[in-house]
Parts: C-alpha cells; structure tokens; sequence
C-alpha cells in the first residue's frame, strides 16, 4: 500500500509487497513555513498508521536532517518529530532518509526541477556557495526500497545516500553541460558542506552487487536532463 501522489510514490508504484505500507505523501518543499501544511500531514499519517494492519511501515524523512544550517527549520524539525512518532506507533519500521531526489514533476521546490528550469529559461536565481548536496535519481528509489524491505534492519533509520557530496557550484556546472547553456545566478556566501553517514546503507548496496544504479554525480544529472528533454519533446 502506497500514500502518495509525488515523484516519491510514484517511483514506488510497482514495489511489490503487500505486507508494506509506504507512506510517501506530505511536505515536500523543505522552506516550508506554514504550520497548516505540517499539520495536515500528521493528520494523514496518524490516521494511516492507526487504520494500518500491515506488517511494515516505510516512512520517508529526509538527509537534512543532518544538515547543521537547517537545524532550525519547520521542515526538518517536523521530520524530526514524525521519525519519532512512526517508531513508536509501529512494531515494524523502516525510517529512510532520503537526499535531494531527482524525479520528473512541475514542482520547483525539487532541486533538480528547479534548476533544469532555471537555466533553461535563463533565470537569475541565488547559488549558496558553501552548500553541497547527495543527489540520486527518484527511478533508483523502487529497486532501492525493495532491497531495504527485504534486507532492511527492523526499526531501524537508513540514511539513503550515495557516497557523492557535490558543491552546489558543481551541480550547476553539470546541468550547464547538459543543457548546453550557461546559469545566471547570484552568489550568496551561504550553506553548509555536511558528511553524512550512509555506511549502513552503501554496506547494504554493497551485498547487493546485481543492482544497477546511477551513483555518480554526473551520471545522475546527465541521466535527469535528457529524461527532460525527452518529456519536454
């Protein structure tokens, strides 16, 4: 059973397995301030949990929660408080913390949209020189789900992250190659370069060699923009 309509839930639209609920709805714009919106998530997954008499819950979080610059944040610190409430509402869980996800949607608030739409369209938009971002791409999310379903640790939280910090200043050079255009933004001297811990979940990938997934920073932005232009075609 799957919650959700986003790019999250549709690349895990064909995991199999009907002992999982996959709660896969809610927030998606991390510089979300209005409580309203927090609110009615909770709703929806207390209510979904309560109603639940599956075997497993999947609740997705998000890798910045990690990320010392947004400590402070309403989103992070809602997810923060749902992490919380899903191990303690279901005898079987599997928080997985997701970074910024690469999937075909409208929705701006998704890094990869957001610049594919930026620079194609030569808009000037802000670059935080001192960020670094994980990237993967949301099509690795339903072989990488069903892989943690069934080897997963019970009650336990993945980081699910590929080894590949990249520098903001990197990632738009990528999407300029790929685009063929150069960025118009304005340097801010903002953000933070965080290591995450995804030592559990690269050990996991690791046992699991037949899988083929897009790790490489380049790879995964390469990969994203031609989807794009095949779409916008």
């Amino acid at each position: 059973m799957i919650v959700g309509n986003g790019v999250i839930a549709k690349a895990c639209a064909d995991v199999d397995h009907d002992e999982v609920l996959i709660f896969a709805s809610g927030v998606s714009n991390s510089r979300e301030n209005r409580i309203t919106e927090y609110e009615r998530e909770k709703k929806l997954f207390v209510k979904t949990i309560e109603g639940c008499g599956l075997n497993k819950l999947i609740y997705f979080s998000t890798c910045s929660v990690i990320d010392p610059s947004l400590s402070e944040s309403s989103y992070v610190k809602f997810k923060l408080e749902m992490e919380e409430y899903a191990l303690n509402a279901h005898p079987n869980v599997l928080i997985l913390r997701l970074p910024q996800v690469l999937g075909y949607s409208n929705n701006q608030s998704q890094l990869g949209n957001f610049l594919y739409d930026a620079i194609e369209n030569e808009k000037v938009f802000n670059l935080n020189t001192n960020a670094c971002r994980y990237l993967m791409l949301a099509e690795d999310l339903k072989v990488i789900v069903s892989v943690l379903i069934e080897h997963g640790k019970q009650n336990h939280i993945y980081n699910v992250a590929y080894s590949n910090r990249s520098k903001m200043q990197e990632i738009v050079q990528l999407f300029e190659l790929n685009l063929m255009k150069k960025a118009k933004f304005n340097k801010v001297d903002k953000g933070e370069c965080y290591t995450i811990d995804n030592a559990d979940f690269i050990q996991l990938i690791d046992e699991n060699k037949q899988l083929h997934l897009n790790s490489k920073t380049s790879q995964i932005i390469e990969k994203f923009v031609f989807g794009k232009k095949m779409i916008k075609t």
